[in-house]
């Protein structure tokens, strides 16, 4: 009786002992996992990169001017011819003493900012003046520009000549345009031509304008 009342002792402590050590090993390992943070993100970036240049430039988007072939009606007492591209829009006219010049044909010409910022000092320059693009002398040959805008506000300041001038062969040219603006819907400048031909200049004649924008 004596012995398994010990053994009965023995064996209940052995289990006291055992649920004490798996207690206290659970609280351990409670204690382990509070000191680990559950919470936290990924954090990942990226990015979209262009450059976008300033583009300057300007060109003729009508080129040409064509008046055709003809000549002075000096058997009715004319000693010119007179031609221009009409500064209304492209209209063309030709005076009593031209015979089968092309009068409604020609239009002005137009300079256009094909860039994308404003264009300052905007020059036109002649390759030749009136008298070694015409010759004649029967008259002053007469060779002269105007310029206007194509589209209402494309020319913001500095617009002219808006009457007929001289063409300018210098350098450069003349200014024509101190702020261009680049704008589809505002973006194009016209220049019109006005010539007197005398009754005794001859031949194919050819004069080409340059344009410079800044």
């Amino acid at each position: 009786m004596i012995k398994l009342e010990l053994k009965n002792k023995t064996l209940a402590l052995m289990l006291v002992a055992a649920i004490a050590i798996s207690l206290a090993s659970t609280i351990i390992s409670l204690n382990r996992l509070g000191g680990i943070s559950t919470t936290g993100h990924a954090t990942s970036t990226a990015s979209s990169n262009v450059t976008i240049t300033s583009l300057n430039s300007v060109r003729f988007n009508v080129n040409s001017i064509y008046f055709g072939s003809g000549s002075v009606n000096s058997s009715a007492g004319y000693n010119n011819c007179t031609l221009y591209a009409n500064v209304s829009g492209g209209a063309g006219f030709k005076s009593a003493g031209c015979i089968n010049f092309v009068a409604t044909q020609p239009g002005p010409l137009i300079i256009e900012n094909d860039g994308n910022v404003n264009l300052t000092n905007v020059q036109l320059v002649s390759s030749v003046a009136a008298a070694a693009f015409i010759g004649g002398i029967a008259v002053t040959p007469v060779y002269q520009y105007n310029v206007y805008n194509n589209q209402t506000g494309s020319c913001a300041t500095g617009l002219g000549p808006t009457t007929w001038t001289d063409v300018n062969t210098t350098g450069s040219g003349t200014s024509i345009c101190t702020k261009m603006d680049w704008q589809d819907a505002a973006d194009s400048i016209a220049v019109g031509v006005y010539i007197v031909i005398p009754a005794d200049a001859t031949g194919a004649k050819t004069s080409t304008f340059t344009v410079t924008g800044t």
